[in-house]
């Protein structure tokens, strides 16, 4: 009948959302604050742990200062020393044959990082946005940075698992040599987001380095005398004269 469509129609567009308003069913209105928490937490544990950065490396490398790094590149430090004082480990420093991403900018960082001795750990190679930046420190004793040298520490990366042995020449041969040159007094290091500091292990090594010598080496000829005794044997043949008294 009229009366029963007119009912019906009433209770259909009771049920009709208005056009231009987007409302959250009761379901989804907890998802959305549960994710919108979730992303705080994330933000809130990455901060956090980028301003442990500099607390947690081993070595400063008797930096003036460490700032601790976050950007599109990932989570790091900035190590800085000064002319009189540039950065240094065990009585070297690090020329400028690093100078840019290089490998021996890298090995730099995780000796920094991780320490003589230290374990590399998972996620924890440096990344893009890792280089020796500046040198201008005062004229000293430098590694073995020459870039192919098999012998100094720019030749290859670590990579996760290695130990780090910091026992590479001063000088610029692998024997060790007196060379000096300006020392480093800037180095920018940077690792995955995931990376975690202060999870690595280390083994014992102790802080040694090749250092330059002089050494006089000298040559002795030996002549070998031989001699030949003659031994002259002589056969005594003795005759036993036997008396016989009677």
């Amino acid at each position: 009948s009229d009366v029963a469509r007119r009912v019906m129609k009433r209770r259909t567009s009771k049920c009709r959302v208005p056009r231009g308003k987007v409302g959250l069913s009761p379901v989804q209105a907890p998802l959305l604050w549960l994710l919108l928490g979730s992303s705080v937490h994330f933000f809130t544990t990455s901060a956090s742990a980028v301003v442990e950065m500099c607390a947690n490396i081993r070595e400063d490398l008797g930096a003036d200062s460490c700032a601790d790094l976050n950007d599109v590149n990932g989570k790091g430090f900035r190590l800085t020393g000064t002319m009189s004082n540039p950065l240094s480990y065990n009585g070297g420093s690090f020329d400028i044959n690093i100078d840019g991403p290089t490998d021996g900018a890298n090995n730099v960082c995780m000796l920094a990082a991780f320490g003589n001795g230290g374990v590399v750990p998972t996620n924890c190679v440096p990344v893009t946005g890792t280089q020796a930046k500046a040198f201008d420190g005062d004229v000293g004793p430098i590694y073995l940075g020459f870039v192919g040298d098999s012998c100094g520490y720019n030749f290859v990366t670590y990579g996760q698992g290695h130990t780090i042995t910091w026992t590479y020449p001063l000088g610029w041969s692998c024997a060790g040599s007196a060379d000096e040159d300006v020392g480093m007094t800037e180095i920018d290091c940077y690792f995955d987001m995931i990376c975690e500091l202060g999870t690595t292990t280390t083994v014992g090594i102790p802080a040694t380095t090749t250092t330059f010598s002089s050494t006089s080496t000298s040559t002795s000829s030996t002549s070998s005398t031989s001699s030949t005794s003659s031994t002259s044997s002589t056969s005594s043949t003795s005759t036993s004269s036997t008396s016989s008294t009677t």
